[in-house]
């Protein structure tokens, strides 16, 4: 659609002349306001007013006709003058049609001042006819202001007066509206530094109607501009664009905004298990795992509803659901509000412990495993007291759990594990002294460290045994009898005296420390005699080397040295 430079000369031959729309007669004209008459009634003496008007005149006390001066009455009838009306009525009717076949022709014009002022009269006319905008809608009018909005063409603010307008008339017009590529235009007329209003007004009109709102949602810079705007200055903008945003109610559209910090209706519709499935959600939860998302845009996802959801998801029988939920919970344990929230949900901790047990790969458990590590390590001491999913984490249930899986995992889940259970028996003391005072638990590990060659399980396996021995030298750990307790204090001795790694050293020492001082009878043995003196070779150059302070009175105390208090 091409703007035609022969409308003008066209146009201006016939002219917005006072001949084409002449004046309204004094008849139309109320002599007590000089207004337009709208609701003519007539009085005694027949003349006619607009009736506001001239009920006002008679409040005042002025009882006389304005036009004749003839005495009126205090409680005067005021008739309604039917035909006045409808004939005003109809000339505005017969005008406003002149005036819109008018704008049709000029808004074509190359002249601007021709398109500014067939944008006057339309606007005019359908304000004044609403039936005058069922007919622009119709005739090329529509498309000729969409054109100029494209083009930027004439008076914007102008061309969006008459839009909305159309907008507001019915929901085929909106329809129509949303053909003719003006979604765009509005959107771009919201992305300066001065957002046009009008522009912001018609979008929430539209969206009104559910088709066009999709056609807005889809528009790839529809949903960042109006995010952008919801911290705008002026408290009218950034409320229309809010409320164009929440009439974008697809899933899709939610997802978009949340991709551009603006979580709410993402939210909203995540918690509305009723009408989205699992696979809905679960697709949610994978979205929110790749977002960016600021610590101020994570705030709102400290929400007890959102975090039981998500927690569900973890519970639900597909396995790429729980994965999704568990990728994005591993993705918001990095805010402190969804930290705090997640701790105390009561369904959090029991469901991942649960997702151990159905694990179906050893990396997917290491990442439970890493969640549930750094929920231990933000926790306080009185929450392990009250915390419903703790006391469920520390129960000898799960840590009876926990030593059978790492029986059947592989070896990054046994390592998992293992770590789990070091930061659990650190925490709970009521963990550790379960393990500490059952026989088959410290035999599993015993076991596991004498059968298990793999330096990297052995090393973790001697970690645990070394923090579930503690500090309390009267608090023993059940030892086999011997000769297997012999068998097992001579593999710490030959771990301590022959491994390669600094760490498996310092472990073994540790707990040899602490066994030779809680039972003497270790303390007695040949190989345990026979180690003292290697210690006591040993203990000069120990102290000048990089072994770790803490262990220097295990190492004199095996070496024969007296403690000092």
């Amino acid at each position: 659609m091409e703007f035609d430079s022969s409308a003008t000369a066209s146009a201006s031959s016939r002219g917005s002349t006072e001949e084409d729309f002449p004046s309204p007669r004094s008849s139309f004209l109320c002599s007590v306001d000089g207004e337009l008459l709208v609701d003519p009634v007539s009085v005694s003496c027949g003349h006619s007013f607009e009736r506001k008007a001239v009920e006002e005149h008679l409040r005042l006390g002025n009882y006389w006709c304005p036009e004749c001066s003839k005495e009126l009455s205090p409680t005067e009838k005021l008739t309604p003058n039917v035909s006045l009306r409808f004939y005003i009525l109809e000339k505005k009717q017969r005008d406003a049609v002149k005036k819109l076949r008018l704008a049709d022709s000029l808004l074509s014009s190359t002249d601007l001042e021709c398109v500014n002022r067939a944008l006057e009269d339309l606007k005019d006319a359908m304000m004044e006819i609403p039936s005058c905008i069922a007919k622009a809608k119709e005739d090329k009018v529509l498309r000729y202001l969409a054109l100029l909005l494209k083009k930027s063409l004439g008076d914007t603010r102008a061309v969006l007066s008459c839009l909305l307008l159309i907008a507001r008339f019915s929901d085929e017009s909106k329809e129509t509206m949303g053909t003719t590529g003006v979604i765009r235009c509005l959107t771009k007329l919201l992305r300066g530094a001065e957002p046009e209003i009008y522009a912001l007004e018609i979008l929430l009109e539209l969206s009104k109607k559910d088709t066009i709102a999709d056609k807005i949602g889809n528009d790839p810079n529809s949903i960042p501009t109006l995010v952008s705007l919801l911290n705008y200055p002026t408290a009218e903008i950034a409320e229309m664009a809010r409320g164009v945003l929440e009439n974008l109610y697809r899933v899709q559209f939610a997802i978009m905004m949340g991709k551009c910090g603006y979580l709410s209706p993402f939210l909203e519709h995540f918690c509305q298990e009723a009408e989205n499935s699992v696979e809905t959600r679960a697709s949610m939860a994978d979205e929110l795992a790749r977002m960016k998302l600021t610590e101020t845009a994570a705030r709102s996802l400290g929400n007890d509803q959102f975090v039981t959801s998500l927690t569900e998801l973890l519970n639900s029988g597909s396995v790429s659901s729980r994965s999704s939920s568990l990728q994005c919970i591993k993705q918001l344990m990095a805010f402190r509000e969804f930290q705090s929230r997640f701790l105390s949900n009561e369904f959090a901790i029991p469901a991942l412990i649960g997702l151990i047990t159905v694990a179906p790969d050893q990396l997917l458990m290491q990442e439970v495993v890493e969640i549930i590590v750094a929920l231990i390590q933000i926790s306080q001491h009185k929450d392990h007291q009250n915390n419903p999913g703790l006391q469920v984490l520390y129960s000898s249930n799960t840590i009876k759990s926990f030593l059978l899986q790492i029986e059947t995992s592989g070896y990054q889940g046994q390592i998992s594990l293992l770590k789990l259970l070091q930061i659990i028996v650190q925490k709970s003391d009521t963990a550790r002294q379960w393990i500490k005072s059952k026989l088959g638990s410290m035999n599993f590990l015993f076991s596991a460290l004498k059968l298990d060659q793999n330096d990297g399980v052995r090393l973790q396996v001697l970690k645990l045994i070394y923090y579930i021995a503690g500090t309390d030298i009267n608090d023993m750990i059940f030892l086999p009898p011997s000769p297997a307790k012999d068998s097992f204090v001579n593999y710490l001795i030959a771990i301590l005296t022959h491994s390669s790694v600094e760490e498996e050293r310092s472990a073994a020492a540790g707990i040899i420390g602490y066994l030779l001082i809680s039972d003497h009878s270790i303390g007695n043995s040949t190989s345990c005699i026979n180690f003292s003196f290697k210690c006591s070779q040993m203990a000069p150059a120990l102290l000048l080397s990089s072994t770790p302070p803490s262990l220097f009175p295990i190492w004199l105390v095996a070496a024969g040295f007296p403690q000092h208090q």
